[in-house]
């Protein structure tokens, strides 16, 4: 057998009180996709970031190659051939694919950049790896697959031998999903290494040969992935038997929100197209999609944020096409947005500041400019509690928090008032196993408290778990609405690529 190309030994790890990572040892062998498993706060990201520079170990030891190594930046775990893909990419939007890649690695031909050298060991690793993306489009004009390529052929180009995915998959479609195993496939046949993390026990068991468990910073167990079963991987993760929730089968009412005919241009491109919709009190209406299909617009139409160019809106028989967010929201709209970081939250905040931010108008939070902090305070350590957020307390910065976390924190702001309508977008992303089915759990008793829900999602398991019926969207209309009953998995997949209802069976 090969001698590991990686080992830690003794890892450990405090924040504060907080003891993130807690005497853990691992080995990781060349050519094995290695996968590790645990539930939000568990330690996974630290041990990540300790093996790749990003934070210095309290105490233990990292071996690469048989050599006891420290590193004191990710530079130096990048120069000896150790790569991460993160969760959420390290990418310049202005700057084009070729010039994502080549940064801080140019190859130079005396005084200048060799673009033409450059350019031809690119598209050989493209063409070695099946990767699609254009080299000379911008990388805000890439679609999240393509980004993620760019991404990996980043650490490629550096000539990297191990890798890390940290949640590669939360933000992929199920076609580029499978792109991606075939990337892992090829990096493996290459005898390369990869660290793969990911909550979905599904995914886990497909790609790995072994998996590790973690949990409250310390690893639980090392199993090959045949001598353990998905049930028994679920238990050691969360300590304790996970209650499976299920569809909530119930009448739902009448229609009370509608939208007719709705359009939205940008750029001259049609991004909404004649979108037509119908929502029931106390129904989930499943919206499934290949993201930047228009999902992102139609939230956006939903809440107030854009107005689109024509049609109606219409909330109990009125049309609300030109009310503003907070005319909605005083209307009981709500919203579990997709990117927390970037709409719902502020990084260096507080928890308990993040919490007041959108509910500030409520008098139960404030009058005038004077805040109840009690009040805020009391909801957020509520928070913390009913969906076991890993915090220090409620002054830690939001940012410090993990990102399933930093999820819960905004689910249960959409409990403070029950809504009339709630718009779930990607609310389970990067969440753990326990705290996606509170989650799920959640959104069952609000369809049981007659809210409308639309349930915006990439992930097929999900919508197929909750929802009433499903639509699904291409090129910024619906191709065809599908109830329950009627819902096939491979039909929604060939609608998902564009292939229309009349030659989809």
């Amino acid at each position: 057998m090969n001698n590991p190309v990686l080992e830690i030994k003794g890892l450990n790890k405090n924040f504060g009180n907080v003891h993130a990572v807690k005497d853990v040892s691992l080995s990781f062998n060349p050519g094995e996709i290695h996968s590790i498993i645990g539930e939000n706060g568990a330690g996974k990201s630290t041990l990540m970031n300790l093996i790749t520079g990003l934070y210095l170990p309290d105490s233990g030891e990292i071996v690469y190659n048989g050599s006891p190594v420290k590193f004191k930046s990710p530079a130096d775990s990048l120069n000896l051939g150790i790569g991460i893909v993160h969760q959420h990419f390290m990418l310049i939007d202005e700057f084009t694919s070729l010039e994502n890649i080549i940064l801080g690695n140019e190859i130079k031909k005396g005084l200048f950049l060799d673009m033409d050298s450059a350019r031809s060991k690119i598209t050989d690793l493209k063409e070695e790896y099946g990767f699609s993306f254009p080299l000379d489009k911008k990388v805000s004009e890439l679609t999240v697959g393509e980004k993620q390529q760019v991404e990996i052929l980043k650490i490629l180009f550096r000539e990297a031998e191990f890798f890390i995915f940290d949640e590669p998959t939360a933000v992929l479609t199920p076609l580029e999903v499978e792109g991606l195993y075939k990337i892992f496939n090829r990096l493996k046949e290459k005898n390369s290494t990869i660290i793969f993390i990911s909550h979905k026990l599904k995914e886990i068991f497909s790609i790995s040969d072994r998996i590790s468990v973690m949990r409250s910073g310390e690893k639980v167990s090392t199993h090959s992935k045949d001598s353990i079963t998905r049930e028994e991987i679920a238990l050691e993760m969360v300590g304790k038997k996970v209650e499976k929730i299920g569809y909530s089968p119930m009448i739902p009412g009448e229609i009370f929100f509608e939208l007719k005919q709705v359009n939205l241009f940008r750029n001259n491109i049609h991004v909404l197209n004649d979108v037509n919709l119908t929502l029931k009190k106390g129904e989930i209406l499943g919206i499934a999609g290949v993201e930047g299909n228009g999902q992102e617009e139609l939230v956006e139409v939903l809440m107030g944020i854009t107005h689109p160019n024509s049609g109606e809106i219409t909330l109990n028989g009125k049309n609300i096409i030109q009310d503003t967010v907070k005319e909605r929201i005083t209307q009981g709209f709500s919203i579990i947005p997709a990117d927390r970081l970037k709409v719902a939250a502020i990084s260096d905040f507080s928890v308990a500041e993040n919490v007041f931010l959108g509910l500030h108008h409520y008098n139960e939070f404030s009058k005038g400019i004077f805040i109840n902090i009690s009040n805020r305070d009391n909801f957020t350590r509520e928070i913390i509690s009913r969906f076991n957020v890993k915090a220090d307390s409620i002054d830690q910065s939001f940012g410090s928090l993990s990102g399933g976390n930093q999820q819960k924190v905004i689910v249960g702001k959409s409990e403070f008032r029950l809504p009339s309508l709630l718009i779930a977008h990607h609310p389970t992303r990067g969440l753990d196993i326990s705290a996606t089915e509170f989650v799920h759990s959640i959104i069952n008793s609000f369809k049981k408290d007659e809210v409308g829900i639309i349930l915006i999602s990439s992930d097929l398991e999900e919508l197929l778990k909750l929802s009433d019926k499903i639509l699904v969207m291409y090129r910024g209309t619906f191709l065809r609405e599908i109830d329950r009953d009627s819902i096939s998995i491979p039909e929604v997949c060939k609608l998902m690529a564009g292939i229309k209802p009349e030659i989809a069976h």
